[in-house]
């Protein structure tokens, strides 16, 4: 996963209560095969103490509905992939 850092300025994080968080945004995929979707600039928090970054109840809240209702609320798209050979051991 990627991030892209916002502007804004720090937060006071949920988890230990330091003005050390910024909001970032980044994608994730969710699922495989034709059930996979991607979803797009997802709000993260950034910790930057510690590195851990965590979404918010809201947002993990969204999150559900899209994946609930994936039909209605995504775009089919297109993608390419190279799948990856066994590892010999």
């Amino acid at each position: 996963m990627t991030g892209k850092k916002s502007n804004s300025k720090l937060i006071t994080c949920e988890i230990c209560g330091v003005s050390a968080a910024r909001m970032v945004k980044r994608n994730k995929v969710f699922g495989r095969g034709r059930k996979m979707i991607v979803i797009e600039d997802i709000p993260f928090i950034s910790r930057q103490r510690c590195g851990q970054t965590y979404i918010t109840r809201d947002v993990m809240l969204a999150l559900d509905e899209i994946r609930t209702h994936r039909e209605s609320l995504t775009v089919p798209k297109e993608v390419a992939y190279t799948p990856r050979s066994p590892e010999k051991i």
